[in-house]
């Protein structure tokens, strides 16, 4: 008797294995964990399983969630004072968080909330402001797999040679960091990147600085200068002042003239204050949003948006809607779009990033934002370029 007792302990045991297994950990809740204790690596890494689970699951929700929850904690993530790496004595700042994060996300993935080739961007921008190397290498290699993957724009190869001309500049090879450096700068420029063009003319300047070639390093300013036009990005202009002098303390008048021409026509005008979204609205249960609707009906591959680059602005075409949208000139700033049917849309310059997908249509809508975002996933687009999301995550970006 005790013998078929035993067996059926054992075999229901076998059957059931479900029954004793320790239920996995959800990667969100274990990044906002490690947030609260303090460990800035482990909840970078930690954000960065949750977003490649919920991509991995096709999850646009949950990858949503995931993104908005990092944003918020990265922004109130302190700057440490003036260390390159993490020692102990200063913890590590929100560029080893970034680097942390990037090692988590697919280079050949064009995410639809987040992405690594953003993330790398967002590295590259912290780095020139600095003039430091963390993050640097990561950066570069990320950017340089991402350029060949298909479907991923005229922007895709830019960026790697922008990386590859960072890195040069990083390793001393000062002749290939400004031949890259050059011809990258001057492609985000002619694609009206405004905020690319003004990265790329700062690290070209710093190059061109260090061997006293004035006129050279004025020319590598005046790539960003010219294209900043008569009513700027205020934020991105300031920026784009403070890191110049910064990077080229020392230079001569002649060198910085641009930057001082542009300081004498923008540095002390106040950029506009940020409008307050809008709130929430409050619905019964089982509410659903029209974009809600749409995805009940459609195939995983059906888009949910459309973004066009035209020589007159961005077109946005919903699915769901008659219509596209007129032509809406390119913004200076960074700022929402909505269409109150579930999606909402960030819009810079050339620029477009996924914000809300709201299932349920009672979302509260973003404030206006000038300063870029260092981890959501914005994609420059060439004037002809689409811009596609899909039902199942995937981001194309094309004729």
């Amino acid at each position: 008797m005790k013998t078929l007792v035993i067996g059926a302990f054992v075999a229901s045991s076998l059957l059931a294995p479900a029954a004793w297994a320790k239920p996995p950990a959800d990667p969100l809740a274990t990044a906002k964990a490690a947030a609260k204790a303090g460990d800035v690596l482990g909840a970078a890494k930690s954000f960065g399983a949750a977003i490649a689970a919920a991509q991995k699951a096709h999850d646009l929700v949950a990858e949503s969630d995931a993104v908005a929850a990092l944003e918020e904690w990265l922004e109130k993530l302190p700057e440490p004072a003036g260390a390159s790496a993490p020692t102990t004595t200063a913890a590590p700042g929100p560029q080893h968080a970034l680097v942390a994060l990037l090692g988590t996300l697919d280079p050949k993935r064009n995410g639809a909330f987040a992405s690594a080739h953003a993330v790398a961007v967002a590295i590259l921008a912290g780095a020139t402001r600095t003039g430091e190397a963390t993050g640097v290498a990561e950066a570069a290699a990320v950017l340089d797999a991402h350029a060949p993957t298909p479907k991923s724009g005229a922007a895709a190869p830019l960026l790697a040679m922008w990386a590859k001309g960072v890195a040069a500049a990083r390793a001393g090879d000062a002749a290939d960091a400004d031949k890259a450096l050059e011809a990258a700068a001057k492609a985000f420029a002619g694609h009206g990147w405004t905020r690319l063009a003004a990265l790329a003319s700062v690290e070209l300047a710093a190059v061109r600085a260090k061997v006293k070639d004035d006129a050279k390093t004025a020319e590598a300013l005046e790539i960003a200068a010219a294209g900043f036009g008569d009513a700027p990005d205020l934020v991105l202009v300031q920026q784009w002042i403070g890191a110049s002098r910064a990077r080229l303390a020392g230079a001569s008048e002649a060198a910085l003239a641009p930057v001082a021409r542009l300081d004498r026509a923008f540095g002390r005008v106040a950029p506009p204050s940020s409008n307050g979204g809008r709130g929430g609205d409050s619905l019964g249960p089982g509410a659903r949003s029209d974009v809600a609707k749409y995805l009940d009906k459609v195939p995983p591959t059906a888009p949910i948006v459309e973004v066009k680059a035209t020589n007159d602005g961005l077109v946005i075409r919903l699915p769901f809607r008659d219509a596209p949208t007129k032509p809406i000139p390119f913004p200076h700033e960074q700022r929402p779009w909505e269409d109150r049917g579930g999606v909402t849309l960030e819009l810079a310059g050339h620029a477009i990033a996924f914000h809300i997908l709201d299932l349920i249509g009672s979302a509260a809508q973003p404030n206006d934002q000038h300063v870029p975002s260092r981890v959501r996933a914005f994609y420059p687009l060439a004037v002809g370029e689409t811009w596609r999301v899909a039902k199942n995550g995937t981001v194309t970006v094309g004729p």
